[in-house]
């Protein structure tokens, strides 16, 4: 088993051509394989940005200035179903932010795998631009947000996080 094991983590790790110590990055029970983008650097676990699992910045950028910023956060699975946790997580954040805007992002801008929910959020915390992929796993929910402090910035970048999305893979940690 460990030898299986070994193998799989190995022929995970050489998928990606930017493999790094976060391409698995887990908690109790969750899971998830993480591509860093060419030319991005990562941090995960305690090196991460306080609050996030994984902190992703382009490597020619200071990591507490950097711009933009990809980030996942993980949440318990609660809510039934991803629309249903999305809508809560988009109530709580216009509480929070009565005068930002949320506009959800065509499907199509990703693969279909894994199940996502995709928007744009203008006005967020710190006048902040961002754009936001809810996925669902087994055992949890992954918030992964790209933030700016310019929109200009979100655009120039959105290629990116639609691509790290795209490869993000939910496990469950077993």
């Amino acid at each position: 088993m460990k030898q299986l094991m070994a193998a799989v983590l190995l022929a995970t790790a050489t998928l990606f051509a930017n493999a790094s110590e976060c391409s698995i990055v887990y908690g109790s029970d969750w899971a998830f394989l993480s591509n860093t983008p060419e030319g991005w650097v990562s941090a995960c676990g305690d090196s991460a940005m306080k609050g996030t699992n994984i902190t992703l910045w382009p490597a020619d950028q200071a990591p507490n200035d950097a711009e933009p910023i990809i980030y996942v956060t993980v949440s318990r699975k609660d809510f039934p179903t991803l629309q249903k946790f999305t809508a809560d997580e988009q109530d709580r954040f216009k509480r929070e932010t009565p005068s930002s805007k949320i506009t959800r992002v065509e499907e199509n801008a990703l693969d279909k795998k894994p199940r996502h929910m995709l928007f744009r959020l203008s006005g967020a915390p710190g006048n902040r631009e961002e754009m936001v992929a809810y996925l669902e796993g087994g055992t949890a929910y992954f918030i992964v947000v790209m933030t700016s402090s310019s929109s200009a910035t979100l655009e120039k970048n959105r290629a990116i996080f639609l691509k790290y999305v795209s490869s993000f893979q939910p496990m469950v940690k077993k």
